[in-house]
C-alpha cells in the first residue's frame, strides 16, 4: 500500500474509533445490472443524494463535509482519488426544500474506464464547526480537489492524482482539529478476482442507529432521489434523518473526448490536412501527427476499447475528407473536374471573401 493509500486508511480509522453509535450502511442494488467487464465498461462514483435537515444547524454553526476515496486502478496502477464535498459543491448543486438542503447527482469522479481488479470506496463524513478558521481550511482544500472536477478539470486527472499527497496531508490537519466531529465513516472493498460481484449500485449512508434488513428492503432509489415504503403513505421520499447516497455508475461510451489529453494531437492533425494543397511536406507531416494520435488513444488511460476504435475510425474518415477536400480544392482551380453542389457552394464563397480583397 502507497503512502496515500495509508493516510487516508489512518483518517478513516480515527474517525472509525470516534465515540458514536451505529450508523444505518447498507447498499441497494439491480440484480439484473450488467456486473461490470474489464476494459468494457466505464466506472462513475456521484453524490447520488445528499440531504441535510435544518434541525442540524447545518451553515449555521456547523459546515458539512464528505470526503469520499475511490480506490481502483487508474492506467497501471491502484489510485486513490480524493474528493472533498463540502459548503463550495452545495452551493453549486443544492436546492433548498421544505425541511432541510439537498444536493443531487453531483460528480465525484470522472468517467474512468474499469481495469479489473477491486474498487474500495472510503466515505467520512464530518461536520466542521465555523470557528477558529476551520471553515477556510475546509474551503482551501474544496478548491484544491475542485481542479479535478469531472464537470469542468482544470488539469489532467493524472496530474491531480499525484496532488493526493498534498490534499490528504490537509485532510489530516482539518481531521485533527477539535472543531471537526465525525457523523458517518464507511469502507467497502468489491473484488471481483475473489468471486465478489461488482456491478452499478446505490450506498446509502443514514446518520440513524442501526437500520434492520427488513427496514432496508424497504428503501428504493427513484429518479435520484431515495424513497421509504411508509405502511400509510406507500413510497414516499425519505427525509427523517441526515443522509448520503452515493451511486457507483456504469457508461460504455464516452461523448467528451474533446478534455481528453490527446485531443489537442487530433486537432493539429486537423489544422495540417486543411493546410495541405499543394504543400506534400505538410501532408506528410499531418500523416506523422495521425500517426501520432493513433499511439496516444491506444495508450490512454481514459478508454475503453471500443472507444479507441470508434474514435480512429471517426477521425481517421475525417482526415481522409480533409485531404480529398484539398486535392479537389486544387483541381478545381485547374478546371480538371466539376464538384458536388455542396462544395461549389463553399468555393463560390471563398472566392467571394476574395473578391473583397481589392476594396
Amino acid at each position: 500500500m502507497n503512502s496515500v493509500l495509508e493516510g487516508f486508511q489512518k483518517l478513516f480509522d480515527k474517525a472509525k474509533s470516534a465515540p458514536a453509535k451505529d450508523r444505518a450502511c447498507f447498499s441497494l442494488s439491480d440484480p439484473s445490472a450488467p456486473t461490470f467487464t474489464k476494459n468494457q465498461h466505464y466506472l462513475q462514483i456521484l453524490v447520488n443524494e445528499m440531504y441535510l435537515a435544518k434541525a442540524r444547524q447545518w451553515w449555521v454553526e456547523y459546515d458539512p463535509v464528505v470526503l469520499v476515496v475511490p480506490s481502483y486502478i487508474y492506467g497501471t496502477q491502484t489510485s486513490a482519488v480524493p474528493m472533498v464535498v463540502g459548503p463550495m459543491l452545495f452551493k453549486q448543486y443544492s436546492s433548498d426544500i421544505g425541511d432541510g438542503s439537498i444536493i443531487r447527482n453531483a460528480p465525484v469522479t470522472g468517467l474512468h474506464p474499469y481495469r479489473g481488479g477491486s474498487l474500495t470506496l472510503t466515505v467520512i463524513f464530518n461536520k466542521v464547526q465555523r470557528v477558529n478558521n476551520s471553515d477556510r481550511m475546509l474551503q482551501a482544500l474544496e478548491s484544491i480537489t475542485s481542479v479535478a472536477s469531472p464537470i469542468a478539470p482544470t488539469i489532467p486527472f493524472a496530474t491531480y492524482l499525484k496532488m493526493a499527497g498534498s490534499v490528504m496531508g490537509g485532510l489530516e490537519i482539518l481531521f485533527d482539529l477539535p472543531e471537526t466531529k465525525p457523523v458517518i465513516a464507511y469502507r467497502e472493498t468489491t473484488n471481483p478476482q475473489i468471486d465478489q460481484t461488482l456491478k452499478p449500485s446505490y450506498l446509502v449512508l443514514i446518520d440513524a442507529p442501526g437500520i434492520t434488513k427488513e427496514e432496508q428492503s424497504k428503501f428504493k432509489v427513484v429518479d435520484s432521489q431515495l424513497h421509504y415504503q411508509d405502511e400509510s403513505k406507500g413510497l414516499i421520499p425519505y427525509r427523517q434523518n441526515d443522509f448520503i447516497v452515493l451511486q457507483i455508475a456504469q457508461g460504455s461510451h464516452r461523448t467528451d473526448e474533446s478534455v481528453l489529453p490527446f485531443y489537442p494531437i487530433w486537432l493539429e492533425t486537423q489544422r495540417l490536412g486543411l493546410q495541405s494543397r499543394n504543400v506534400d511536406a505538410l501532408w506528410q507531416e499531418a500523416k506523422t501527427h495521425f500517426n501520432t494520435l493513433k499511439v496516444a488513444m491506444y495508450e490512454s488511460p481514459d478508454l475503453i476499447k471500443s472507444d479507441v476504435k470508434f474514435y480512429y475510425d471517426q477521425y481517421f474518415q475525417e482526415l481522409k475528407d480533409i485531404r480529398q477536400g484539398a486535392a479537389a480544392d486544387a483541381q478545381l482551380k485547374a478546371g480538371e473536374f466539376a464538384l458536388g453542389d455542396d462544395y461549389q457552394d463553399m468555393q463560390s464563397k471563398a472566392k467571394s471573401l476574395d473578391e473583397l480583397d481589392e476594396l
